[in-house]
Order: C-alpha cells, then structure tokens, then sequence
C-alpha cells in the first residue's frame, strides 16, 4: 500500500510539473507569437516609409525623359533614389543611394539619409554639387553609427548647357553613358557619406548629346551573381543588352529592361541586394 502511495504521489507531481511546463512553454510561444508580429509591424511600417519616400513617379523635365525604379531584396531594404527639381524647372539633380547594413537599421538610414538631401537641397537652392554632397556628408556624420555608410552619386542636369555634373561619393557601380552603342562609366571618386566630416567632393562635368542614354545605378544591378558565381557585369551580358537598345525604345521601356534581364540572369539565386536604377534619355 506504502508502495501504491509512492507511486500515486510520484505520478501527480509529475503530472503537475508536465502543466507547469506546458503553461510555461505556451507563455514563452505566446511571446515569442507577439515578438514576431511586432518585429513584422515595424518592417511593416519601415516598407511603408519606404514606399512614401520613393517618388511616386518620374518628373517631366524638358529635354530629358526619366525613370526610376528600387526593388528591395527583402521586406526593406538600404536603396533609395530621389528627383530634386528647382522651381524653375531646368536644373533637375538626380541621387541614388545604397546604404550599408541590411533589414530594418539599413531601411531606416536609408530613410534618414534620403531626408537629409531634401533637406540639404532646399535650404541650399542652386548649389553646386560638390557643396550639397558636403553638407549632407557632414550632416550623416553627425547623425548615423560609426559601422554605418552611405554611398551615393548625385547628378545635375543644366539644360541650357546641355551638361550633367556628377559628384559620387564612394559609389562603383559608376553611371554609364550609352551613345551610338557605345558604352563609356562616367567616373568621380569621393568617401562614402557618414564616415569623416568636411572632405571635399570632386564633380566631372560630361557635355550631352541628344539621343544620350544614361543610367543611375546600385551595385544591385552590377554585382549579382548566375548559378557559376558569375556577376552580371562582369560576364559580358549587361553590355550586350544595353548596346543593343534603340534609341527609340521608350525610357520605361530601357528601365525594365535592363532590370527584368538581372533579374533573369540570376533566374536560380535569391535576389540578396537591393535593385534600383534610373534611367535618362537627353532628346
């Protein structure tokens, strides 16, 4: 009888620490339930400040017809591109720019980084490239962790001079300029943003010819890789797409297909960087 107690006793203790288990594991999955909505909430409004920040669509500018398009490799991502455009409507600058770092730090510096430009832009109305490129550098170091960094390149377009002025700061997917199918990077050199304070931006200026195709890109279109670890630029074929571009070919058109031909080039890898690219026709 001893015997039947002990083991009576025995089983009900076991029986009750298995329901404090399970009420301590279904506590811990409801957490972990309620961490995980949360953490999709807030990349859930990080896309949504994304999207809002993004132009909507492309500016009408005489002389030049324009389009852009970011693609984020995850929920968010680090991209961004942006339109400034003076009142007077004939000195439009162009920025594109790639964050380092991934996931909700990188879509929030994105953001950040993007809203220091506008605001540098509208306070400095008119200034030169290499002075807004200062001034947006200055304000990043001032404001973004020291393992973060910007790289971007910003383009003037003057239409009287029918010129483009371009300051890059550590950005080597370099813009291209495509004329009579020949294919020529348009090369500055500067630090990335966010890193050392007043350091000077150096702009190359580039006379432009009607019929002039130029594009504003990410390492997301240069850098991704086929099935043999073969990135798209190095492999030959992204010049081969672009020599052959007519130069009717509507400007959307030139966008998409640049980005839909990566896209098919790395058909059998997950997209693991951010694509954004825009894209200038000078007619």
């Amino acid at each position: 009888q001893s015997t039947n107690l002990s083991l009576k006793q025995l089983t009900q203790n076991l029986e009750t620490r298995i329901e404090e288990r399970t009420f301590e594991l279904t506590q811990t999955n409801q957490k972990l339930l309620k961490s995980e909505k949360e953490a999709r909430d807030e990349l859930a409004d990080a896309n949504d400040m994304q999207v809002a920040l993004l132009p909507k669509s492309a500016p009408v500018i005489p002389r030049l017809q324009i389009a852009g398009s970011s693609i984020a490799a995850k929920e968010v991502g680090g991209d961004f591109f942006d339109y400034l455009i003076p009142e007077d409507n004939q000195q439009i600058s162009i920025a594109v720019g790639d964050v380092s770092g991934k996931g909700l730090r990188g879509a929030m510096n994105a953001v950040m980084s993007s809203g220091i430009l506008r605001l540098a832009s509208s306070e400095n109305p008119g200034a030169s490239m290499d002075l807004l490129m200062s001034k947006t550098n200055k304000a990043l170091c001032n404001s973004m962790e020291q393992d973060m960094n910007v790289t971007m390149v910003l383009a003037q377009f003057d239409n009287a001079k029918r010129q483009m002025t371009l300051a890059n700061a550590g950005q080597h997917a370099y813009p291209l300029l495509i004329r009579n199918n020949s294919i020529e990077p348009v090369i500055a050199k500067g630090m990335a943003l966010g890193m050392i304070p007043n350091i000077p931006y150096k702009p190359t200026t580039t006379d432009l010819e009607s019929g002039d195709l130029l594009l504003f890109m990410t390492d997301g279109i240069t850098e991704p890789r086929n099935a043999d670890g073969v990135m798209y630029e190095e492999s030959g074929r992204m010049n081969e797409v672009l020599s052959s571009i007519p130069i009717e070919m509507p400007i959307e058109e030139v966008l998409n297909t640049l980005i839909s031909d990566v896209e098919d080039y790395t058909t059998d890898e997950e997209q693991d960087d951010d694509i954004t690219l825009v894209a200038v026709r000078v007619v």
